[in-house]
């Protein structure tokens, strides 16, 4: 290969290995389909417990009950979240989110599946934006934002495509020491 110089030093690239196109042998691949497999059961098994779980919820109407009752700990989130933000002993899990926001105030939720496992959800508290607080001229704000959001977006859609064309060829490498 050429000499790739870079701030710390120059490098040479050897190839030493190739390996054929095709199907990994099955020891390379093992631990990982194994993991998959028992996440996969896992998740299978979760799934029959929370909808269980769900069935007793239904009957006496008492989450704290039924999960105490099962030996599991009810958890409540340390402060009030949005769609797509990182929750406290969740993460940040999208239909975690969206399944709380779904719900009303008092109301639990049927079995919902995240990332992790199964969530029933018992909504205690729903905090409403205040609509008179959007003014004409935070509108006007919002518009340009999203306009000019929408126009980058474009443009770089646009630039994206020029470059997949082009044929481009970085010697900057020759020219600088810093490459």
């Amino acid at each position: 290969s050429p000499i790739y110089s870079f701030r710390r030093g120059m490098v040479i690239f050897r190839v030493i290995n190739v390996k054929p196109e095709g199907i990994q042998p099955f020891e390379e691949v093992r631990d990982r389909l194994l993991n998959d497999r028992l996440s996969e059961l896992r998740m299978e098994k979760a799934k029959v417990e929370a909808d269980r779980l769900y069935a007793q919820v239904k009957e006496s109407g008492d989450l704290a009950a039924v999960a105490a009752r099962n030996g599991f700990t009810m958890q409540t989130t340390k402060r009030p979240f949005k769609i797509g933000e990182f929750i406290s002993g969740i993460g940040r899990d999208y239909h975690f989110s969206v399944a709380a926001f779904d719900l009303d105030v008092g109301e639990i939720s049927p079995p919902i599946e995240g990332t992790k496992g199964y969530y029933l959800i018992r909504l205690d508290e729903k905090t409403v934006p205040d609509s008179s607080r959007w003014d004409d001229a935070a509108k006007d704000r919002i518009m340009r934002q999203l306009l000019q959001k929408r126009q980058q977006e474009v443009y770089d859609g646009w630039i994206a495509s020029v470059r997949e064309r082009a044929d481009i060829k970085d010697f900057r490498y020759l020219y600088y020491s810093d490459f």
